[in-house]
């Protein structure tokens, strides 16, 4: 029985040494600031990866002593924005790589880079797209069948996101809207 290891390369040899990431996105020059001289104008592609849980722990890590250092004064309403949009700018960090390749990280200097380069619209677009990415990868979460769409429309049109807490129905907003926006982006 062969090792994972030897798997891998035998993978990453049939491929010309490199694996494709599992998602690829666009990002478009409004998620680019507008201050930076290299500014894309063009729509630009960004491999997204899954995290793994050690960039998890380092990004709420990294989130909280931002949030703590950034947030000298102000209410939790504000360490709360502090700490979220940080913790969006590190999972970016570690799940964006090439377009193709997945070894090759995207954002070279990392979440410094992604700060000063992408508007807070671009760098939530890149961790829904991890988000959605770790959901869709989950075998433990079924596939949507044609009863599950139906019923899905029937909560919807009843109202119940309003039943959920904000936190969660929020969650369930974004991916939805992930879910919108990958099958108009497939539909054009």
């Amino acid at each position: 029985m062969a090792d994972f290891s030897k798997l891998l390369k035998q993978s990453k040899a049939a491929d010309n040494g490199k694996r494709k990431p599992p998602v690829v996105i666009t990002l478009v020059s409004s998620d680019w600031a507008d201050q930076r001289t290299d500014k894309p104008l063009e729509p630009v592609k960004i491999g997204i990866k899954l995290i793994s849980e050690q960039d998890t722990d380092i990004a709420r890590a990294e989130a909280a002593k931002i949030a703590a250092e950034l947030v000298t004064v102000g209410g939790e309403d504000d360490r709360n924005v502090a700490y979220n949009c940080a913790l969006m700018r590190y999972a970016a960090q570690a799940g964006t790589c090439s377009p193709t390749d997945i070894d090759d990280p995207y954002f070279m200097l990392g979440e410094m880079e992604i700060r000063e380069r992408l508007t807070p619209e671009g760098v939530r677009k890149i961790f829904q797209a991890i988000d959605a990415l770790h959901v869709g990868s989950n075998p433990s979460v079924g596939e949507l069948d044609d009863e599950g769409a139906a019923e899905l429309f029937a909560l919807l049109h009843a109202g119940a996101l309003d039943r959920l807490g904000k936190a969660e129905a929020g969650q369930v907003k974004r991916l939805l809207e992930y879910c919108r926006a990958s099958l108009a982006e497939a539909s054009e």
